[in-house]
């Protein structure tokens, strides 16, 4: 089972983002990405370590990678 405020599990890593809307995984593979209230957060796929917060207007529902995994979209609020 997935603990309480875990939106998933992949092995015994633990990924907790309470508030979540949306994931999407890099193209490579290597790095997730998680809509949350104001922002995207970034994450090691393989440890679950942040590398990175992008800040944003407000909460995306849906969010995907370009291709070439340069940049991240999601619709227009």
């Amino acid at each position: 089972p997935v603990p309480d405020g875990a939106i998933l599990r992949i092995g015994s890593d633990r990924w907790r983002a309470a508030g979540a809307r949306a994931f999407a995984w890099s193209p490579d593979g290597k790095t997730l990405a998680l809509s949350l209230p104001g922002e995207i957060r970034l994450l090691d796929a393989t440890t679950g370590a942040a590398r990175g917060v992008i800040a944003g207007p407000g909460v995306m529902e849906s969010i995907t990678w370009t291709p070439d995994g340069q940049s991240l979209v999601g619709p227009a609020g």
